[in-house]
């Protein structure tokens, strides 16, 4: 998957930077020549514009279809992992999750997160917000019990 992603990569950056030269350079022998005047280069110009134009859709849609996947797939393996932790859980409402100076670390040991504490009560939501990539996720499994690799003290109702 990889592979197809910097091979579309590398045709979206040549595509763009040569979609309006190579229409020009194949007709200018012809214009030169005099067999084709700059009015009717232009409206070829134009058509080839159009045609690369539609020629994106696929392009665009196939890198909004590998982002849709790799969620996807990221939300598919939190489901089965917290089914397989937790088969049979069930949380009493009445309880609340806190969590006091967390730090998320990766396998590596690699630091995440640190020094996050929070307390949510019964009724209360929380928005994690940030740029992608920085852990989020890694937050939220940690809150849930479902990644070991951290620091600090988290209660949440069993």
């Amino acid at each position: 998957q990889l592979d197809v992603v910097k091979i579309l990569s590398l045709f979206k950056i040549f595509f763009d930077q040569f979609n309006s030269v190579i229409p020009l350079v194949l007709l200018a022998p012809a214009y030169f020549s005099g067999r084709l005047d700059l009015g009717a280069l232009m409206q070829l110009r134009i058509v080839v514009d159009r045609v690369s134009d539609s020629l994106r859709f696929p392009v665009n849609a196939y890198e909004a279809a590998v982002g849709w996947l790799a969620a996807a797939n990221r939300l598919n393996a939190l489901q089965r992992r917290a089914e397989e932790v937790h088969a049979g859980f069930s949380i009493d409402m009445g309880q609340c999750i806190s969590a006091e100076d967390v730090s998320v670390t990766t396998p590596d040991g690699r630091g995440i997160v640190s020094g996050f504490s929070v307390r949510v009560q019964r009724g209360n939501r929380i928005l994690v917000v940030g740029p992608a990539m920085r852990g989020k996720s890694l937050l939220v499994r940690t809150l849930a019990g479902l990644w070991v690799h951290k620091k600090g003290l988290v209660e949440r109702p069993v």
